[in-house]
């Protein structure tokens, strides 16, 4: 190589621009809680709007209302609407402590804790996807093993295991389990 090749820049260059990091405007942290204050904020706010908003209809009535009704029963009936405000608060607080989630869950009675009627309803009403349920069909004569398949006013229609149908007055039964096959 001669001595002009070696003294020569290179005649390419690779300029590397600085990597700066990039900063996105994203939410970093949420609470349900601080939502929940949030949204009670607003509603209180709406709510002593509206009853501003009362309170000046009341106070621009004209003089006839004011002596038919007086000043003393304007002011019992802010009084009222301020409590019934009031009541109304508490119960959507109430009910947003029961609901946090949007569900709630009601307890089922136990099906050995029901009577006889609401385990017959129970039964007649089972949902159509899941398999009947089995059970067996006490009365001070006999007991029958089956599965529900009607129930009338006063009787109801048992699907038997030997695939044969036997009609028993509700008020003979003793007693309905449900049983495993």
């Amino acid at each position: 190589m001669s001595k002009d090749q070696k003294k020569r820049d290179p005649l390419l260059f690779i300029q590397h621009q600085e990597n700066k990091s990039l900063q996105g405007k994203m939410q970093e942290t949420f609470s349900l809680k601080q939502a929940e204050k949030k949204l009670q904020s607003q509603q209180r706010q709406t709510e002593e709007k509206n009853l501003e908003k009362r309170k000046r209809k009341k106070g621009s009535s004209t003089g006839e209302e004011e002596a038919i009704f007086g000043t003393a029963s304007n002011h019992d009936e802010i009084r009222l609407s301020q409590k019934e405000v009031q009541e109304a608060l508490e119960g959507y607080e109430g009910k947003a402590k029961g609901h946090e989630h949007g569900f709630s869950f009601q307890r089922v009675k136990p099906f050995r804790e029901m009577n006889i009627e609401e385990k017959l309803d129970y039964l007649s009403h089972f949902p159509r996807q899941l398999p009947p349920v089995p059970c067996l069909f006490q009365t001070e004569d006999t007991a029958l093993r089956g599965v529900l398949k009607e129930k009338k006013e006063r009787e109801v229609i048992v699907k038997l295991f030997d695939k044969t149908e036997a009609t028993i007055l509700i008020k003979d039964l003793i007693e309905i389990r449900m049983i495993g096959l």
